[in-house]
């Protein structure tokens, strides 16, 4: 974590295995089609 954030590497990937973060959790822009495309 990082100021309220989920570390995550260019894949979206977090350090536990296989969780992936993306949206509200990562330090994006906190817009909806952000979130849609990282989960993508």
């Amino acid at each position: 974590m990082d100021r309220g954030y989920v570390l995550v590497d260019e894949y979206m990937r977090t350090n536990v295995s296989p969780l992936s973060a993306v949206g509200d959790l990562v330090p994006t822009l906190q817009l909806a089609h952000v979130g849609f495309a990282e989960g993508t």
